[in-house]
Formats: structure tokens, C-alpha cells, sequence
């Protein structure tokens, strides 16, 4: 553009004009308002104390190109009398610019003008300070400043990283405003996974494997990758024909892929572990320790199947390259049998040879809450469906059971069960606020709770009714739980999370943990299970976890698949502080019309013990003729560690009590490999498991064992069986 001149025009300023001593724009000036329809002219907006001129009552800026390397700058005046505005002041800017993006400003601190250009394909900026001179009727510069924020950011970003501070630089790097113009995306990436591996073994070095898998996480707050970072590749071509491939090798990510999983899995994250280990064998599927590494995850998630399948892999290819001298010694424990003998045994002995007339299909399972000795040498059992169903008044399905000295004699009668108060869950309002009210038998109000946290519950929650009179909610589908005073007050409320439960960092689970059980324990702390599942086409997974009392808190969780499929119904502490945990497991299946969907195959009972810190013992898998589930266990006699549990048959829906013998005292533990299982049937025949998980009579052969049972899983024959116990 030529440059602009302005002639002086002798125009007398009418008095409407109110005196104004300066000219309206005229010539090119004036032609480049009408043109551009004031969209280059930006408003600089000033205090209302600041001194305008006369008549002004808002000022404009705008710059002109004159040459190349050179702008014209003017402070243009507005008049509300005039849709003309008047010159005030001119200047010159003669540093780089980019007119598209131009931007003017007034700072009243220093009472000086601002001119800023925004340069293209990058962050750098040009700017210029005027002051200005009324007198003259100038702009007159002060001084000219550039800076680029973003290189700024990448040149601290390069010296954190070399510091090792990754935390600090991956903040940086996010205030990079545009990456293209500065570094490879993918460079910086192939950089951090570099960095980060070093520094997260340096953790794993010192035993801080927690440590090492936090340094990896910071990589997922980094702004130019996906949250799932660790899956972006589905195979090895995918890999190749990437621009990461440029600046990092297959076999170097695969490595630092597999590290991250192997930290994962040193701190119990095992689904994510499991699925990273499984990116790596889809990367390159004859990398050795990707295979030990998942197998050692399916081993604790209880997939013994896919753990022995990754471990023979594992073992195959350490066999091939004569490296089996350094082959870990818990791979040849866990495919192949032991023959030594059990370290411990359970025997279970059949109280009832025939089905107790009570229907077990419920969405809570039958759990026994009390028993007594009689005098006579029997016992009498308290069995209910449920402690308090909410919106009912109190629980009707409850049982006693007697039972004779002989262990065979069994009677029912149906009771009623005493409770102070009866329980209502109402909703409230448009988001369907839940109350608790409590109310006498004769319909008198006592008090009422608001349940905070809650909206519309899909079913009704479950109350039990603890030791100091309070009560504790625990919700079957939305994983809420809460603890009530005896007078009403909500202590506290929390939530179980599938994500939390199966390690999943952020993961939002298409339903929540299915709780079945609530008990508290001798500390006033609450012990719970049920199932949990990541999808609602997963597997489902048996958990059992620890509440703090006084806060809720979660203390601890864990969780096992059992043979693919499985669940706790009720899980209580032992006199010795160890946990035993009962329910049913089965093998997962997939239907051929729904690949991605597993559902449960037949039906075995299973124990669970735990020590005192929820960690996994042993996982006992039985096949009895008269029941596939355990739902309640109690103990009945802390010398000689006897319980008592309750088990149904989900096909005829009726329940069978079984006296079980399982040595719970933490200071006898052995290192022996499975449980052993002893079994008695109401005519005193007792039933030993050997080696090899198959129970038969003591002194039959194992071919006249009560039903010829074929020892696969897969037979319908329901003989006295135990699978293997897992870990």
C-alpha cells in the first residue's frame, strides 16, 4: 500500500461539535474507513477518569502499511455527534508485523499505548509502546520488545526433562500453543516414554513400584497424546507405516510398553495390566517376558487356563534358546501339579442328606445371621433373606432351623423377626432425594434421614442393623453405601466403584459392584462382597473389601475370577482375624451368536480365606451333589474351626447345611500348594481329594467314587469333586 497523506483541511468545527480542535479524517485515510467498514480500526478502551479531548468519547487505532518493513500508526477519535472520526495523533512502527492478526491496547499503569502483532505459523510476538504526545499531536514510540511463549516453554521443558523433573516439563510442553511449528509430536513422545522408562526403573530398582507406575501416568496428562497412549498401535504394521516409528523402534516401545505393565501388575492393576501385556503380544507376539508377565496377571485374577497357556509359551521359548536355568520357579509350580501332599485341609461334612424346603432364588441370597447349642446336643440356626428390605416393613422370609445331634435331623419353622423400628425409603423432589424414615409398629414417625448423594435408586437398598443401633444402606445397583445413627444422623456416605475395584484408574463401568453381603467386624469396621464385572458382557469376578467404620473409607479390596466366572455371597471374620469368604464360581463361556459376550457355565461352590489385610490364600472349588452355590457361612466353634454353611441348588432352588473343618490360624500356614478336601455324607463315608483335585471315598477306588464322575469340568455328573485351588 502507498503511504497515506493527509491534507490539512481548513475546517471550521461548528459549535456543535463542541470546540473540537482536531480535524476529521480525510483523504486515503477516510477512503480506508469506508473500505474496511471499521473492521481494522480496533476500540482502545481507557478509565472513565482518563482526559479525552473535548467532544471525544472513544478512541480508535488502526495501522496502514507504507512499505515493506514499515507502518503508519493512528489514534483516531470518536465523536457521538459524527460518524466521521478525527485524527489525534500519528506515529510509525518499523519491526516485524502481521496485520491479520493485530491487536491495540492502553495501559493505564504506565500510560502508554500498545501495538502487538501475532506472527504466523508460530507463538512469537511483536510489540511497540507509544506514548502519547497531545502537544504534537504524536505517537511517540517508547520502545520495541519480541518473545516467543511457546519456544520458551519447549527450551524450559528441555531442561526439566534433562533434570528429570517430568511432572514440571509435561506442564510445560502443554503451553506449547501449537506444536507443529516447534517439535515432531512423535519425537517428543519416542523423548518422554524414553525418559520416563529410565526414571520409572530407577523406582522399580529401589522396591517403589507405586513410584514407578506414578511417572508413567504423568505421560497421560500430556495434551498432544490420548489417554490410552498404551494401546494406539493394534499391531506391529500399524506401528511401522506411524511417524513414532521414525524416532523410536518396535522393540524399544514393546519394552517400555511391557515395563509399564509389569509395574502395573507389581502393585495390583491387574486389568490394566492385562490389557497393555496384551497390546504387547499383539506388537510382536514372540516377546518372552510379555507372555511370563501375563501369565503372572491371569494367575492373580485367577484365569488359571490363560495363565498355563502364557506360562507354556513362556516356558516353550526359554527351552528353545537353553536359557532354562533362569526360568522363575513359580512357572513350573503353576503348570505343572505338585505331588507333594497339602499343606492344610478342609473337611466338609453333610449335615443334610436331603434339601431343606427353602427357595433360594432372590436377588439377596438366604444368610444365616445367628445359631445356638441346644442342650440336647443340636443346634438351632437363625436364617433370614435379608436383615431389612427398604419400602417393605420388615423381612418376612426367616427361618429356624433345628438341627439334631446326629447331625442328620433337620426341622424349619418359619419366625418373624424382632426389630425396634421399621424402615421406609421415600423419594423427595425432582432429583428424586431419597429419606429414610423410621417409623414405630404403630405407624408413628421417629425420625426421618435424608440420604444424601443419592438420586432414584433402580432397587431398593439394603439395611442392616448394626451393633451400636445405627444402621448401614448398601445399594444393590448403585454401589451407595451410608452409616445412620440410632437417632436418625447420616455419619457418612460413600460409593463402590467398578473402577476402583478392578483397578482401573478414571474408568466409568457400565453398572457398579453388585454387593450381597454386609458384615461388621470386631473392630466396628464393615466386611463386604459380591461380584463386579468391567462390562455388562464381562465376566463377573468375586470381590470382597473392607470399610472403614468411622469414615467409610476403603481400606482394602480384592478380587478373583475363580475359574472364570464367580461371586461371594457372604464373607465373615474368623475369631483367629483371617476372612473366609463362600460363593459359587463356573467356567466363562462365549456363545457362538455373541463373541463378545461370556455367560456362566455350570455352577461349583467355592472358599475363599484371606489374612487380615484381604489378601488371597487359597480359592477352594468343590462339586457337591446337593448344592452349586455356598450363599452364608458362620462359625460355630472357634477350637475346633468349625462353620456352618448354608448352600443352595439353583436348579431345584432349595438349600442343604453343611458343617465344614477350614484352619484359619494364621501361624500354621504352610507352603504347601492346594487345600486338601475331606468330605462326609450323612451315612459317615468320608471323601478325600488326592493330588490331582478328584475326591474319592477313603478306601474305595476311585472308579466306584459315588457317581463315576468324569474329572473335567465340562461333565453334568454332580459326584463329590474338588477342582484345584488356586492362589
Amino acid at each position: 500500500m502507498n503511504r497515506v497523506s493527509i491534507p490539512v483541511l481548513l475546517i471550521s468545527v461548528s459549535i456543535s461539535w463542541c470546540q473540537i480542535e482536531y480535524q476529521p479524517i480525510a483523504g486515503e485515510l477516510l477512503e480506508y474507513w469506508n473500505t474496511t467498514n471499521s473492521s481494522c480500526f480496533d476500540q482502545i478502551s481507557v478509565s472513565d477518569s482518563y482526559p479525552l479531548p473535548d467532544g471525544i468519547s472513544q478512541l480508535l487505532m488502526t495501522c496502514i502499511e507504507i512499505e515493506q518493513g514499515l507502518l503508519d500508526i493512528y489514534l483516531l477519535g470518536i465523536s457521538p455527534e459524527t460518524e466521521i472520526p478525527f485524527l489525534l495523533a500519528t506515529g510509525e512502527y518499523m519491526e516485524e508485523y502481521n496485520l491479520e492478526r493485530a491487536y491495540m491496547y492502553y495501559h493505564a499503569e504506565e500510560d502508554e499505548f500498545e501495538l502487538i502483532f501475532y506472527m504466523p505459523g508460530c507463538s512469537r510476538e511483536y510489540m511497540g509502546y507509544y506514548e502519547w504526545d497531545t502537544g504534537d499531536r504524536s505517537l511517540v514510540r517508547l520502545r520495541y520488545y519480541t518473545e516467543d511463549r511457546s519456544l520458551d516453554a519447549l527450551e524450559r521443558a528441555e531442561s526439566l526433562l534433562m533434570e528429570g523433573d517430568i511432572p514440571e516439563a509435561i506442564d510445560e510442553l502443554n503451553h506449547v500453543s501449537d506444536d507443529r511449528y516447534y517439535y515432531d509430536r512423535d519425537e517428543m513422545i519416542a523423548r518422554l516414554l524414553r525418559v520416563i522408562n529410565r526414571a520409572a526403573l530407577e523406582e522399580a530398582d529401589e522396591n517403589n513400584y507405586q513410584g514407578a507406575v506414578d511417572i508413567f501416568t504423568c505421560l497421560s496428562n500430556y495434551s498432544q497424546i490420548s489417554s490410552h497412549w498404551y494401546t494406539s498401535f493394534t499391531d506391529s504394521l500399524a506401528f511401522m507405516e506411524s511417524n513414532r516409528s521414525n524416532f523410536m523402534g518396535l522393540s524399544e516401545y514393546a519394552m517400555i510398553l511391557n515395563n509399564y505393565a509389569f509395574f502395573l501388575e507389581q502393585t495390583d492393576n491387574l486389568f490394566l495390566s492385562q490389557e497393555i501385556l496384551e497390546n504387547v503380544l499383539d506388537l510382536g507376539p514372540s516377546r518372552i517376558v510379555a507372555h511370563l508377565n501375563l501369565g503372572d496377571v491371569m494367575w492373580k485374577l485367577g484365569a488359571l487356563t490363560q495363565a498355563e497357556e502364557h506360562y507354556g509359551i513362556y516356558l516353550e521359548m526359554m527351552t528353545d534358546r537353553d536359557l532354562t536355568d533362569q526360568i522363575p520357579l513359580r512357572v513350573h509350580e503353576r503348570i505343572i501339579p505338585p505331588l507333594a501332599a497339602p499343606a492344610h485341609s478342609v473337611t466338609v461334612n453333610l449335615l443334610s442328606e436331603e434339601l431343606l424346603p427353602i427357595e433360594t432364588v432372590n436377588r439377596q441370597p438366604v444368610r444365616i445371621d445367628s445359631f445356638r447349642h441346644m442342650e440336647s446336643g443340636g443346634m438351632s440356626v437363625f436364617a433370614s433373606r435379608a436383615l431389612y428390605t427398604c419400602g417393605v416393613n420388615y423381612a418376612t422370609d426367616s427361618w429356624t432351623i433345628f438341627i439334631g445331634s446326629g447331625g442328620n435331623s433337620v426341622s424349619i419353622e418359619e419366625t418373624v423377626p424382632y426389630h425396634r423400628l421399621i424402615l421406609t425409603l421415600y423419594g423427595l423432589g425432582e432429583k428424586y432425594e431419597n429419606w429414610l424414615i423410621a417409623c414405630t409398629a404403630q405407624g408413628d414417625t421417629v425420625w426421618t434421614c435424608a440420604l444424601e448423594g443419592t438420586y432414584e435408586f433402580d432397587n431398593s437398598p439394603d439395611v442392616a442393623e448394626l451393633q451400636d443401633g445405627g444402621y448401614l444402606i448398601s445399594s444393590y445397583s448403585e454401589g451407595y453405601i451410608a452409616r445412620i445413627s440410632s437417632d436418625g444422623e447420616l455419619l457418612w456416605y460413600s460409593f463402590l466403584s467398578t473402577g476402583y475395584m478392578l483397578g482401573i484408574p478414571g474408568f466409568e463401568a457400565e453398572n457398579c459392584p453388585r454387593i450381597l453381603s454386609v458384615r461388621e467386624t470386631s473392630r466396628g469396621d464393615f466386611l463386604m462382597c459380591g461380584s463386579v464385572a468391567k462390562y455388562l458382557t464381562s465376566p463377573d469376578g468375586l470381590f470382597v473389601c473392607l470399610l472403614d467404620g468411622d469414615s467409610g473409607e476403603l481400606l482394602w479390596k480384592t478380587v478373583n475370577f475363580a475359574i472364570g466366572e464367580a461371586e461371594v455371597c457372604d464373607a465373615i471374620e474368623t475369631s483367629s482375624g483371617m476372612i473366609v469368604a463362600v460363593g459359587t464360581t463356573a467356567r466363562s463361556i462365549t456363545p457362538e451368536d455373541a463373541p463378545y459376550c461370556t455367560i456362566w457355565g455350570s455352577k461349583f461352590p467355592l472358599i475363599a480365606v484371606l489374612n487380615d489385610s484381604g489378601e488371597l490364600q487359597k480359592v477352594l472349588v468343590c462339586d457337591l451333589d446337593l448344592t452349586d452355590n455356598f450363599y452364608s457361612i458362620i462359625e460355630t466353634d472357634q477350637q475346633e474351626s468349625e462353620f456352618l454353611i448354608f448352600g443352595g441348588d439353583s436348579l431345584c432352588n432349595e438349600s442343604v447345611l453343611l458343617r465344614v473343618i477350614i484352619p484359619t490360624d494364621s501361624a500354621s500356614w504352610g507352603t504347601g500348594y492346594d487345600y486338601q478336601l475331606n468330605l462326609i455324607d450323612c451315612e459317615g463315608n468320608e471323601y478325600r481329594s488326592d493330588e490331582y483335585g478328584i475326591c474319592s471315598r477313603v478306601g474305595v477306588s476311585r472308579s466306584a467314587n459315588r457317581g463315576g464322575f468324569n474329572p473335567d469340568f465340562s461333565n453334568n455328573n454332580r459326584g463329590f469333586r474338588i477342582a484345584r485351588s488356586l492362589h
